[in-house]
């Protein structure tokens, strides 16, 4: 019988697995100390990530919700984001607990991931609101492909760069 790793590879290489499942159930999840940084009581009150992007987490929701007005938008002006948005910081976080996470999973039976729950167009409406995002991409788009780099997974590159120096 195949490990979840094994079945899910054979899924993904077009090979007949023993049978089919949930391939996140292959996946170990590590606790990412970015991701956690956004992460709020769920209390209905609001809260500003390390962005500055203002989200409302209600009691029995999924998660939280950013809450962008006119008046808390960290862009409110795309042709100078540059004077607004602050990259929060990832060199120095503490990674240990994802370490010793990803150190106990037996990669023979699963993946090791990281949760990364925004991309590139979810920052950008959250940095200045949906239909402030829209717009900008039709009205500014240079000015969108130059926000966008900034807001990239970070986690993600700073993971693969941390594991490159690491014993396994």
């Amino acid at each position: 019988m195949m490990t979840l790793r094994e079945n899910a590879m054979a899924i993904y290489n077009h090979q007949q697995p023993d049978y089919y499942f949930d391939l996140m159930d292959a996946i170990q999840l590590v606790p990412d100390p970015v991701l956690m940084a956004g992460m709020f009581p769920q209390d209905g009150k609001e809260y500003k990530d390390p962005w500055g992007t203002a989200y409302i987490y209600k009691p029995g929701a999924p998660g939280p919700h950013p809450h962008v007005t006119a008046e808390n938008a960290v862009i409110k002006d795309i042709e100078h984001w540059k004077d607004s948005v602050v990259v929060p910081p990832t060199r120095g976080l503490d990674w240990s607990a994802a370490k010793k996470a990803a150190d106990e999973t037996d990669r023979k039976e699963k993946f090791v991931g990281v949760l990364f729950g925004g991309g590139l167009f979810e920052r950008s409406h959250h940095l200045m609101g949906m239909e402030n995002a829209l717009c900008s991409y039709l009205e500014y788009p240079e000015e969108m492909a130059e926000l966008l780099p900034s807001t990239s997974p970070r986690p993600i590159l700073l993971w693969l760069s941390q594991s490159e120096n690491s014993t396994k």
